[in-house]
């Protein structure tokens, strides 16, 4: 059942390509990351950036990066989203 993923599985078939892996784990991780961005960013950035856009972003990059995320744990993905954003 593909309810069943674990984060690692899911990582590892985005890697792969997966599309539905990867929206899982965007599924996953946006509240939190979308908590961050609003606390980062500012009220000027907010004007010119919406949070809205910034986690669309993030999360675009991300696809397109997710082959050079080294997996560790949960927290390691975390962190290597949470550094896209801040470099937004």
């Amino acid at each position: 059942m593909a309810g069943a993923d674990s984060l690692c599985d899911l990582v590892r078939k985005a890697q792969e390509g997966d599309r539905e892996a990867f929206d899982r784990i965007v599924e996953r991780f946006q509240d939190r990351l979308r908590r961050q961005v609003r606390s980062r960013l500012g009220r000027k950035a907010r004007a010119v950036l919406g949070e809205d856009d910034c986690i669309q972003e993030v999360f675009l990059r991300a696809y397109a990066s997710i082959r050079k995320l080294r997996w560790h744990d949960e927290e390691s993905l975390y962190r290597w989203l949470g550094s896209l954003a801040e470099h937004l």
